[in-house]
């Protein structure tokens, strides 16, 4: 087997080894035991996954202080610009085989750089931001709707008398008529209150917040946190076709630019992570504003393709 398809078969193997990791033990435990009986088979294979780790660990840190540290091989250089490539395709393709799971287990998706609007049977309106997910489950005595990923803007019916539920991974919301936004991180949902009231629960449900018009609160695994002002201009500012930051991380700043277009944004460079952002910004331009955060903070991009753009 030549050593371009041992390198495809390892970026393969590192995709799924790290989907099945996210999954949970008991997948995990059956693709190892594959992933095993792969490295047994040629020496080479051992070799080109741990290529593949650095070439992951890489994104991680600057680029030009891994590039330094590779210049005496020159040779295996470019072979690994080939893999990477490479593996930014495998990872993009793994990526468009966990929205198929989406299709599948939701309602209504949207794409990076779309948005929804979508009319429930008893008249409550969501609006479903770009890179988002969501599940509705009316029955006779609930409505339930389930925010697998992204964000949406609520507008609840008050003249339904039955309860209204936002699940999300991290707890869930309880309303009867209100207007609220639900946005989906990482680690936790933040929950921001427009009009009406809303009542936050914890996943366990061992603890509860209720939130008054223009406070907000975290729904996390450690808990709730007290409920805090917020700006419902900023907040919706994405219905508008806006991002508005003001002195915001550049981590959430590229979080939010991710759901408008298609492809990664990898921070290289941890420092720059808590660099403050401030500005207004288009959503069908996020290049662009790339290009304006970076020429401001005099931050340097490496477009190693479309689907994948370094700061550094």
């Amino acid at each position: 087997m030549s050593e371009d398809a041992i390198a495809e078969e390892a970026a393969i193997w590192h995709a799924r080894l790290r989907e099945d990791m996210a999954a949970g033990p008991l997948r995990n435990t059956g693709t190892r035991h594959a992933f095993e009986r792969w490295l047994a088979e040629d020496p080479r294979h051992r070799e080109a996954f741990r290529e593949m780790e650095w070439l992951w660990g890489a994104l991680q840190e600057p680029v030009d202080t891994k590039l330094a540290a590779r210049r005496h091989q020159p040779a295996r250089h470019r072979r690994l610009a080939m893999v990477a490539c490479l593996l930014v395709a495998v990872v993009a393709g793994a990526a468009w085989q966990q929205d198929w799971r989406l299709w599948l287990t939701s309602d209504y998706v949207t794409a990076a750089g779309e948005s929804h609007e979508v009319r429930l049977p008893d008249g409550s309106e969501i609006i479903l931001n770009a890179a988002s997910a969501l599940s509705v489950e009316y029955t006779e005595r609930d409505r339930a709707v389930s925010l697998l990923k992204g964000e949406a803007l609520f507008q609840v019916t008050g003249s339904d008398p039955r309860a209204f539920t936002v699940n999300t991974p991290q707890g869930r919301v309880r309303v009867t008529g209100t207007a609220f936004n639900v946005r989906l991180d990482e680690e936790a949902a933040v929950v921001s209150l427009l009009e009406g009231e809303v009542v936050l629960s914890s996943r366990d449900r061992s603890a509860e917040v209720s939130l008054k018009p223009g406070e907000q609160s975290w729904l996390s695994r450690a808990g709730i946190t007290a409920p805090s002002a917020f700006d419902p201009m900023r907040v919706s500012d994405w219905t508008r076709g806006q991002i508005v930051f003001y002195d915001s991380p550049l981590a959430e700043v590229v979080a939010r630019l991710e759901r408008h277009r298609r492809g990664r944004i990898v921070i290289a460079d941890a420092d720059l992570r808590q660099l403050r952002v401030s500005g207004v910004f288009s959503t069908e331009a996020p290049d662009a504003a790339l290009e304006a955060i970076g020429d401001t903070l005099g931050i340097e991009q490496t477009r190693v393709t479309d689907w994948l753009v370094l700061l550094h």
